[in-house]
């Protein structure tokens, strides 16, 4: 699992006070057995959902 992301509470220049808005692409890997005469092969699909974010800072002015 590959995690994005920056610690931002060492930055003293950073005034109190502010909304912080984090952005993330959630996702779901699919896994399918798909069996043939032949052969058996895996397909793997990765689902994603759009970036979402919380309403409620999105509404701050």
């Amino acid at each position: 699992m590959q995690v994005d992301g920056d610690d931002i509470s060492g930055h003293a220049h950073a005034p109190s006070g502010i909304a912080l808005l984090c952005m993330t692409q959630l996702g779901v890997v699919g896994r399918e057995r798909v069996e043939d005469l032949r052969k058996t092969e895996i397909q793997t699909r990765t689902l994603l959902k759009a970036k979402v974010f919380l309403q409620g800072v999105a509404d701050r002015p």
